[in-house]
């Protein structure tokens, strides 16, 4: 009888820790961390611009979120958020303030480095180079941008291929002789699943997945927040 008590009790606490608020959740200890031993977040936050190695020197960078429009931006409305920088902008130009008002120009675009991501917000690279400005709307111009030299540059094309980098969960990045090795993860809690995966990053900027697991299992009767 003293072993049925405590099967009982293992029983119940299996029970209480598979549900969670009513659903079910399940994590995983992920995918192989093997030659991972490299860390591309700060502080727990995954800062994308910090770091990266442009294949042609620039003076500055910053990563811009746009608010998805087919028309451009109202009087006085700024069509865009800096949401990292990195060097100081326009620094080389010959024509400083003439440098700023080209950087700053409303550039309105259609898509971005994460057009998947939202249907409402879209992601650019813009960038200062002596006198030169630009900008990086696709993954094609990131991967020409990029020198592919380090964590941070593979770590920047899986994000912008979709991949959100985990920062929470010790190291999630790491070299080998053809490339590099990201860990990302894709999905989410809200009326779907979180899955994590191993890819391979060659300088070349292909990109492979070498493993994927399920890492938590969502709510499927939560409804994701619609348009704001």
């Amino acid at each position: 009888m003293r072993t049925s008590s405590r099967l009982d009790r293992l029983l119940r606490a299996v029970a209480s820790v598979a549900f969670v608020g009513g659903a079910v959740v399940a994590c995983s200890s992920g995918v192989s961390k093997s030659g991972v031993d490299q860390n591309v977040c700060d502080g727990g936050n995954y800062l994308k611009v910090r770091g990266l190695v442009p294949k042609v020197p620039v003076d500055y960078m910053e990563l811009r979120f746009w608010a998805a429009s087919d028309g451009p931006p109202l009087k006085g409305q700024v069509p865009f958020e800096v949401a990292e920088s990195s060097g100081v902008k326009c620094a080389k130009a010959s024509d400083q303030p003439k440098c700023v008002k080209a950087l700053d120009g409303v550039e309105n675009p259609k898509s971005g480095l994460r057009g998947v991501e939202s249907q409402r917000r879209v992601t650019t690279l813009a960038f200062t180079r002596g006198d030169e400005v630009g900008s990086i709307k696709t993954e094609a111009e990131l991967r020409a941008f990029v020198s592919m030299t380090s964590v941070k540059d593979a770590a920047l094309l899986a994000w912008s291929r979709g991949y959100d980098i985990p920062c929470s969960d010790g190291d999630n990045a790491g070299a080998t002789a053809d490339g590099f090795l990201i860990i990302g993860r894709t999905g989410n809690t809200c009326g779907g699943n979180i899955d994590e995966h191993r890819l391979h990053v060659m300088r070349t900027g292909e990109i492979f997945v070498e493993e994927t697991k399920r890492y938590e299992d969502g709510d499927s009767d939560c409804v994701p927040p619609g348009p704001t």
